[in-house]
């Protein structure tokens, strides 16, 4: 799932925020968002919901489903 952990890359960089401030607002470690943003593993369902929450868009953009 490249296009997720792009994604994620890609809004923590547009808006400036860094692993920390994004691990506090989804209620993860930071050691855990570095995992992701790295690639070495994926996000649960529940926290999948919460980043696209907390970057507000869809679950699906953030899937490469849809392009906005």
């Amino acid at each position: 799932m490249k296009v997720l952990i792009n994604r994620i890359n890609e809004l923590l960089k547009e808006k400036g925020i860094s692993k920390k401030q994004f691990a506090d607002g989804i209620g993860a470690s930071k050691a855990l968002v570095t995992i992701w943003t790295q690639g070495k593993s994926l996000p649960s369902v529940i926290y999948l919901v919460k980043i696209a929450d907390f970057f507000e868009v869809s679950t699906d953009y953030l899937l490469g489903r849809t392009n906005f």
